[in-house]
């Protein structure tokens, strides 16, 4: 009787999904229940031909399941299934991988290792995650998110592909990039802020050595290529601001033009300290000499590969000196000199760090000078008589970006590993905190980070400086965060964009009652993508708009970002429990491929038994209420959601919001009005201050 309700049920799913493929939705029959797939249908390429399986590759937990056999077959490993132990082994040359069905526990070569997603039985197919799987047999993998697509490649021991050069030119006043290699198939391209960047990866590619090429043109700054990885050329363009490009291929040649529109800029709300007007847009042009109150004058002169800013000034008692990102700029505040007029000027000066130095007024008597810089350079000040000077230095760290541009205080470091897994976090670091609890230091081994060494002068309201040395007898790095109080550091390494951040947090009292506002999605993750529109930036503009309402009422938030940059899924959670937050809420909107499919539904991780007071699925329901009240939507219901990351890795209670489908034609009209989207944020305010009176 089992085996014909086996043989039915199987029936059953193969007919669903063989109506459904032509919508392109699929039905999963795992863990025991039927899922309806609301996630992308990824391409699949196995050395580089496209393949399809009868279970297509899908998104579980952010990473990608394949079908074991079907794919790793074709790849020239054994597949073998151990039904009696619920078993896949897969084996290559002298490396062997077992996973077990739903067990976040490996094997690789009889070590354990940990694994973030499990491998499951879907539609009678073993699924298991491609990444993981691939690297461990030593496979390059590749993930396309513009594209949709995966690719799993046998790692070749000879690349013939070289990277022959890579050229700045001009054509009617704006920049073109020439990238020359006589086969670029599969490159991928996409945009990085804080600074602004575009990359360019081309696989199966080998760089003969690292190169630099200053630009200084209207749009570009600079070009940098070398090797990404083993078989991956990298190509970095630095730009001068978030820019529109278009790619035109040609035999042997990747050419991006850019053009002289920006795209729009991000309404960033600098709630930083020392928010630096005056704006560039309504500053009257000067001399780079200026005169204030026919007293001081500001010189700027280049030095080197930096340059020198000296204001001439009687009396700079009090001054202060502090660094701010997003854009990056270096901002001096002098106490006790007013401006003779409520201008804001601009000098008539760009060096080699130095983009433009500006002036103003700040509050009743002091001046403020702001400089625009090239990414974050190394700087001092020294005293003279009469005289501040401000040198402005390229800097000897190299690959670390410091973002101090609203809530979330991080330092990045690119390429380094400092962390392994999600759910559990190994520490590949040692750390301590000084007795005073003001000093923290990280120490790794040098060999696993290219991040030279220096002083990063900052001095906002979290740290002095941040200090990197390196020790030759230990051959170890140390990383020294000089902070101004008691602060928790939190760092992750953030494998899709291969970099580690560390986040300085200040957590909350319990009677703060902190809410975190966590805008889904951003930087190289767009989320969903439908008619032109990113769902990363619907999600920003509705969180905002929460987030003031919030303040409004006096409420304590944490924005886990405010512009179009990358925060991880379980970062993003951990930096909800260092803050002792009081609630979490997650702003996401949906796609799907049934266009008549739409409405809103909020997602929670299901309560324990024990839970008291209010839990997760109270406040997704609070939120659900509030937003068909006020919207007028269709009601898709709360919805259980035990696998989501940010649900189920918070320790407070926690909800995801899904206003609307993008895919919709009436929730998309929808989306598109500021109308619209203000009231979802006046309902999410209203849910959030009522489930903040049920909190005991």
């Amino acid at each position: 009787m089992k085996k014909i309700i086996s043989i039915i049920l199987s029936i059953a799913l193969f007919l669903s999904f063989s109506e459904q493929a032509f919508a392109q939705t699929l039905l999963l029959n795992y863990d025991g229940k039927v899922h309806k797939y609301a996630g992308k249908l990824i391409t699949l390429k196995v050395n580089n031909q496209t393949i399809s399986t009868d279970i297509p590759p899908i998104i579980l937990n952010s990473r990608t399941l394949v079908p074991a056999r079907a794919v790793f077959e074709k790849l020239g490993a054994s597949v073998n299934w151990d039904a009696k132990n619920s078993k896949v082994q897969i084996s290559l040359n002298n490396t062997k991988v077992e996973l077990k069905i739903n067990d976040t526990n490996a094997k690789v070569n009889n070590k354990t290792v940990k694994l973030d997603t499990p491998a499951k039985i879907i539609n009678n197919r073993t699924m298991i995650p491609v990444r993981f799987v691939g690297e461990q047999l030593n496979m390059v993998v590749g993930w396309y998110p513009d594209k949709d697509m995966v690719t799993i490649d046998n790692k070749k021991e000879n690349v013939k592909n070289i990277l022959k050069g890579v050229s700045a030119l001009k054509t009617g006043g704006n920049d073109q990039v020439v990238i020359s290699a006589d086969n670029y198939e599969n490159y991928n391209i996409f945009k990085l802020a804080s600074p602004d960047r575009i990359v360019v990866d081309i696989p199966n590619t080998i760089v003969s050595a690292k190169k630099r090429i200053e630009v200084n043109g209207k749009q570009l700054e600079s070009i940098r290529y070398a090797q990404f990885d083993e078989t991956t050329a990298r190509v970095v363009l630095d730009m001068t601001s978030a820019m529109n490009y278009n790619v035109e291929e040609k035999p042997g040649q990747l050419i991006l033009a850019f053009d002289s529109i920006k795209e729009p800029a991000q309404d960033r709300g600098d709630n930083s300290p020392g928010s630096a007007t005056p704006d560039e847009k309504d500053a009257d042009s000067a001399e780079n000499i200026a005169i204030v109150n026919g007293k001081v004058n500001i010189e700027c002169t280049s030095e080197g590969s930096g340059d020198r800013i000296s204001i001439n000034l009687d009396n700079y008692k009090g001054y202060n000196v502090f660094r701010l990102s997003g854009p990056d700029r270096i901002v001096l505040d002098i106490p006790g000199n007013a401006l003779t007029d409520k201008k804001e000027y601009k000098l008539d000066y760009s060096g080699s760090l130095v983009k433009s130095v500006r002036y103003a007024q700040k509050g009743s008597d002091s001046l403020r000078i702001v400089l625009d810089v090239n990414g974050q350079p190394q700087y001092k000040v020294v005293e003279k008589k009469g005289k501040l000077e401000i040198y402005v230095e390229t800097p000897t760290y190299r690959n670390v970006f410091y973002g101090n541009n609203g809530d979330r205080v991080y330092l990045t470091l690119g390429g380094v590993e400092l962390t392994e897994g999600g759910e559990e976090l190994k520490k590949l670091y040692k750390e301590k905190f000084s007795s005073s609890g003001k000093q923290y230091t990280i120490t790794f081994p040098a060999e696993i980070a290219d991040i030279g060494t220096g002083v990063m002068q900052i001095n906002d309201s979290y740290l002095e400086s941040i200090e990197i040395l390196e020790d030759p007898e230990s051959k170890e790095t140390s990383i020294v965060f000089n902070a101004k109080d008691k602060f928790f550091f939190e760092v992750i390494t953030r494998y899709d964009v291969d970099d580690t951040a560390i986040t300085i947090l200040k957590p909350a009292a319990k009677s703060d009652r902190l809410v975190v506002i966590d805008p889904g999605h951003g930087g190289r993750d767009p989320g969903a993508m439908y008619g032109g529109i990113t769902e990363k930036e619907l999600n920003l503009d509705i969180a905002k708009r929460l987030n003031q309402l919030l303040k409004e009422k006096n409420i304590k938030t944490y924005m886990t970002r405010e512009d179009d940059s990358f925060v991880g899924l379980y970062e993003r959670a951990y930096i909800a429990n260092n803050l002792n937050a009081s609630l979490f809420l997650s702003i996401h909107n949906n796609a799907i491929a049934d266009p008549n499919y739409g409405g809103t539904m909020t997602l929670y991780f299901p309560p324990s038994k024990e839970s008291s007071g209010l839990n997760g699925k109270r406040f997704a329901q609070l939120i659900q209420d509030s937003l068909l009240a006020r919207l007028g939507t269709t009601d898709r219901k709360i919805i259980e959601r035990p696998k989501l990351v940010v649900l189920k890795a918070t320790a407070m209670p926690s909800a995801l919001a899904e206003i609307g489908f993008m895919t919709n034609s009436r929730d998309r009209e929808n989306l598109l009005k500021e109308e619209f989207r203000q009231n979802a944020a006046e309902a999410l305010c209203q849910a959030v201050l009522q489930a903040l009176t049920e909190i005991k």
